[in-house]
């Protein structure tokens, strides 16, 4: 079953790490504010998932990485990447190789980086040799070679012995809101993650009958919050990923 991450707010942090069992936590927002680091301390929200900052263009150290995944007892871990690019994502990996190593206890997520779909299956691959890599992630930006590229790269996933057994969580949710609609019907996808759901319930929009809109650039800091209709969205979002019906 297809699982989702509901990325919050400092201000509706406390109220939505209720509201799943599956969690993303950006590494740069824990040291911008307290609130929403302490939301995710609770051992028993569920399963967590430790992103990097290289989206956000906030990449932190491996060693404040590290430190952050013990103080919140995270499940798993994003390695370092870099948007666009293959080599220099492989390359931040096998440097990591050694802390992965040192810290067995966490699960790691290799993001496939690239700027074409054969860059990417290639990075993929690449990820894949490494043994202690568990899952493959999907970043958002994809989406800027075609809207459905990210279910052509699982397809292509599925169709290769060396990837197929991998994991793949969808980093970010797309302008395309059917997507995880669509995703959830392969086996091979484990999540996606997204503030969609909140920013829209910010401004007591529902999600099932607005049309889509980017987030906006004062997000995690705005202190808008309309708990219904973000609860409401949430809601229907989790439908989108677990519905056996799409």
């Amino acid at each position: 079953m297809m699982r989702a991450a509901i990325i919050p707010t400092y201000q509706s942090a406390k109220l939505v790490v209720t509201l799943t069992d599956y969690h993303l936590i950006l590494a740069q927002e824990i040291l911008n504010s307290a609130k929403y680091r302490d939301a995710y301390k609770d051992p028993e929200i569920g399963y967590k998932i430790l992103d990097n900052g290289a989206f956000e263009g906030q990449l932190v150290s491996t060693q404040e990485l590290f430190r952050m995944a013990q103080l919140l007892n995270v499940d798993e871990i994003v390695v370092p990447d870099t948007l666009h690019d293959w080599a220099s994502t492989i390359e931040q990996a096998i440097h990591f190789t050694g802390w992965a190593q040192a810290f067995p206890q966490f699960r790691y997520m290799g993001v496939a980086q690239g700027e074409s779909v054969e860059e990417v299956l290639g990075c993929a691959c690449e990820l894949a040799n490494m043994a202690w890599v568990d899952v493959i992630g999907l970043p958002k930006h994809l989406e800027s070679l075609g809207q459905t590229t990210r279910i052509i790269l699982i397809e292509k996933f599925m169709a290769s012995e060396q990837l197929r057994y991998l994991p793949v969580h969808l980093l970010g949710g797309t302008s395309w809101a059917e997507e995880p609609a669509i995703a959830k019907f392969y086996d091979n996808v484990r999540g996606i993650d997204t503030s969609f759901p909140v920013y829209m319930g910010m401004q007591g929009k529902l999600i099932d009958e607005a049309p889509y809109e980017e987030r906006p650039r004062d997000y995690f800091g705005n202190p808008k919050y309309d708990s219904f209709a973000i609860q409401r969205n949430v809601g229907t979002y989790l439908k989108w990923c677990y519905s056996e019906t799409s």
